[in-house]
């Protein structure tokens, strides 16, 4: 196999102008067809409802699963005992005796 080399002079060719006005009307085209389409609900009345209700629901968090994988529903009480034992592992935190976040704001950018 023969490794792969920098070559600083290297440019695409160019391409036909026809075939570049071509690409960019579908691409306006197929743009426009997605602006226009209204979206429509899926879900039946009965999940509707269903869907509200837990939303509504004090005694439940709903939140996105690590890394996209899903969703997560945990009891209020459950989730809330979770979050405090992360943050009372004082080898991943640190408690501080003052809110610095504007001080970390301003020194990060």
């Amino acid at each position: 196999m023969v490794p792969f080399t920098k070559n600083p002079n290297f440019w695409p060719k160019k391409l036909n102008p026809h075939i570049t006005k071509f690409c960019n009307n579908v691409k306006d085209k197929v743009l426009k067809l997605l602006h226009n389409k209204k979206a429509r609900n899926n879900l039946t009345p009965g999940e509707l409802r269903g869907l509200r209700g837990l939303r509504n629901d004090n005694n439940i968090v709903i939140k996105k699963g690590d890394k996209g994988a899903g969703i997560v529903i945990m009891n209020t009480v459950d989730y809330e005992r979770k979050i405090m034992e992360q943050l009372d592992d004082v080898n991943t935190y640190i408690r501080k005796e003052y809110n610095d976040i504007i001080e970390i704001k301003k020194t990060s950018r």
